[in-house]
């Protein structure tokens, strides 16, 4: 996954793992707003996303996944 240098500084001042990012953009749903891409993990895809990695897999990881990603 490449990475802007803007969006590395924010994962690293945020202490979010790519794999959360990996989550996020493989789960989440896509919205446009105000001229770019926005992707973030709506209640059914948190679901989704819980029963393919597994409930302990998901309750450590669920404090990092309010979050969401601005695309270009």
């Amino acid at each position: 996954m490449e990475l802007s240098p803007h969006a590395a500084v924010r994962l690293q001042q945020r202490a979010l793992s790519i794999e959360a990012l990996g989550l996020v953009l493989s789960y989440g749903e896509v919205t446009r707003r105000q001229g770019a891409d926005v992707c973030y993990l709506t209640k059914s895809a948190r679901q989704r996303l819980r029963e393919d990695i597994g409930h302990e897999a998901y309750r450590r990881l669920e404090p990092k996944l309010d979050v969401y990603a601005v695309m270009n």
